[in-house]
């Protein structure tokens, strides 16, 4: 309420500072004696604790006019002022250059900065205020609030261990080191620092987030079912159970069974796949995800078909993001067989695949996204060389919601026989908008569309027109207790070239649904 009343009373609150910075008349007094500079400041402390905050901005003024080194006047006038203005900071660097020695004044300088975006001279700001008082509360308050804003996670990590380690009694230390390690993933660690938190002084909300926390690091299985088809009238149902625990600190590992059955008008296959699974996040800013393990594949009912598959399966994600809104890249390396179809079991084709992509701001709003891939599918057939590339600008209007122009291409070195579509070129311009609106907890809704167009050139040369290109994709997960999560997932394609499935003909229509369950113990 404060800060709406500061900002409608704005204009009148900047004669105020008027009086502060206009010089006084040369032959009027430019000073008052200190019994009538106490009356006011009296008066000005009286208006603004009574919420009269344009009487109160107004003494101020008049106090500092005539003493403009009364620092009390010009730090109660800078908190009047619209947070992050440059008119509070201006004055709150007055303020730290008259009262250097004030750790709140330097905490105050900072959180203005802090609101005009200006994190690292903020940051600076804080240093100098735990420089004067290591042992203050609401230093290390203030600076996880600062970090938090710039999206520096592991910085505030580190800030919040040294204060327990300088105050190793303080339970207000220990639990803002639970939560930053929350954030962080690193749920043993949190653990650890909200039981500390407890042995000091217990707490009820801290005893929530405790078992939030517990739950969270239980042991958990995750089964999952789901189905596919495609415009040729391909079908895939398939199904899994994993297995997640907690193995060393920042550490998960698991096992995992997949299975499937594809079916064609006339064909049937079938896929089973047991993996080791395992995520490491040492950093909140870096997680590693992978799985290694085989997969057997064949036919059913076809005496003509090859002895059934058996390949090494492995796929390795690596994720890095930079604190807030800046940089972000992905890695991902993947061995496995392709069961879109009948066809392409019978056919044994395999992909060895590496892709990569990043983004980064360029202007404000506006990010620049890059992509790219390469590829060999391996079959009894032949061996094709797979290469894709594109880029984006994309607009984050807000957290949660972006609009994209989009670009890519998909090549492949020559045509094939073994069942899949292989032209020259799939090229795919479109307009995209990835939306994920928040404060729906127990519920995490998200969902993306793209409109556009694609075309299509064959390695003879021959170049299809213009068509559409439709594509959605939607997430809707429930947390219906600690740790306990129902999701289910959707994606579409009216695109040749936009799944990850391999097309098996140029006006390919495609949809996928994935119901799975997260069941801590």
């Amino acid at each position: 309420m404060e800060h709406v009343l500061m900002n409608r009373y704005y204009p009148i609150i900047v004669l105020a500072l008027l009086l502060v910075f206009i010089p006084s008349d040369g032959h009027a007094h430019n000073r008052i004696d200190s019994d009538s500079s106490s009356t006011l400041l009296a008066a000005a402390d009286s208006a603004f604790n009574r919420g009269n905050l344009v009487r109160a901005a107004l003494t101020y003024g008049r106090v500092l006019k005539h003493n403009p080194n009364n620092s009390r006047a010009v730090y109660q006038l800078a908190r009047l002022m619209p947070p992050g203005s440059r008119p509070a900071i201006r004055l709150f660097r007055r303020y730290v250059s008259l009262e250097p020695l004030d750790p709140w004044g330097h905490m105050a300088l900072g959180d203005a900065l802090a609101k005009a975006g200006n994190l690292q001279k903020a940051l600076r700001r804080y240093d100098q205020a735990i420089e004067l008082a290591p042992a203050e509360q609401d230093v290390w308050i203030g600076l996880g609030k600062i970090f938090r804003q710039a999206g520096q996670t592991d910085a505030s990590i580190a800030a919040f261990k040294h204060w327990t380690s300088v105050q190793p009694r303080e339970p207000h230390a220990w639990r803002a080191l639970g939560r930053a390690r929350h954030r962080a993933g690193q749920l043993r660690e949190a653990i650890s620092a909200y039981e500390h938190a407890q042995a000091i002084e217990k707490d009820d909300q801290t005893a929530d987030r405790l078992r939030y926390v517990k739950a969270q690091a239980a042991p958990v299985v995750i089964p999952l079912l789901g189905s596919s088809w495609d415009s040729d009238g391909n079908s895939v149902y398939r199904g899994a159970v994993g297995g997640k625990w907690i193995a060393f600190d920042r550490t998960r590992v698991g096992l995992r069974v997949d299975w499937a059955t594809i079916e064609a008008a006339t064909r049937k296959a079938r896929s089973y796949e047991f993996s080791f699974a395992g995520t490491w996040r040492p950093r909140s800013s870096f997680r590693l995800d992978s799985r290694v393990g085989l997969a057997q594949t064949g036919t059913i009912n076809d005496e003509n078909a090859p002895s059934p598959l058996i390949t090494p399966l492995f796929y390795l994600r690596a994720r890095w993001r930079a604190p807030a809104r800046g940089a972000r890249g992905e890695l991902r390396l993947k061995h496995s067989p392709v069961i879109s179809s009948p066809l392409l079991v019978s056919q044994q084709v395999v992909l060895k695949e590496l892709r990569w992509s990043f983004s980064a701001p360029v202007y404000r709003l506006v990010r620049l996204r890059g992509l790219g891939r390469i590829g060999m599918l391996e079959s009894n057939v032949d061996q094709n060389v797979r290469i894709g590339y594109g880029g984006a600008l994309a607009l984050d209007l807000k957290p949660g919601f972006e609009v994209s122009g989009q670009y890519r291409a998909l090549t492949y070195s020559h045509s094939t026989q073994a069942g899949y579509f292989a032209p020259d070129r799939f090229q795919t311009v479109e307009l995209a908008s990835y939306i994920e609106p928040g404060g729906l907890w127990p519920l995490t809704v998200a969902f993306e569309i793209g409109i556009g167009a694609q075309r299509t050139t064959l390695h003879d040369q021959r170049v299809y027109s213009w068509d559409r290109a439709l594509r959605l994709w939607a997430f809707l997960a429930w947390q219906f207790q600690p740790g306990r999560q129902l999701s289910v997932e959707i994606e579409s394609y009216d695109s040749a070239s936009s799944g990850e499935a391999l097309t098996s003909s140029l006006t390919w229509r495609y949809g996928a649904a994935i119901l799975s369950l997260r069941w801590g113990f």
